[in-house]
């Protein structure tokens, strides 16, 4: 990934998956047409939304140098797409980065 200043920054793929809930007391009610919405805004970045009462989640995959940016620039996208689909304003309760080699490993550990 070239930043700009004609320097190369090495990059990996990380899975993140990022949840929001609802405020204690709040409604609790998603919609579908939003989260399919969100799903369709985020087909670039192989994205997938789950929801259920008093939550919604989304899986992407993106390029970045580390987890930490990964997890920034993630929460970033999904909050500005999940506002544009009308999903609710909830605060994000979980950010969770991983770089895409160590996922496989992890998910080929547990299937074992």
């Amino acid at each position: 990934m070239d930043h700009g200043s004609g320097s190369r920054v090495d990059t990996s793929w990380f899975s993140v998956h990022l949840e929001a809930r609802a405020p204690e007391g709040g409604a609790q009610t998603v919609n579908e047409d939003a989260t399919n919405k969100l799903t369709d805004l985020l087909v670039e970045h192989h994205g997938m939304v789950s929801s259920e009462a008093g939550r919604w989640g989304v899986t992407i995959g993106l390029e970045e140098p580390d987890p930490v940016r990964a997890a920034a620039v993630a929460a970033a996208l999904v909050e500005s797409l999940a506002a544009a689909a009308g999903l609710p304003d909830w605060p994000m309760v979980r950010v969770e980065a991983v770089r895409e080699d160590v996922l496989e490993e992890d998910n080929s550990h547990r299937a074992g």
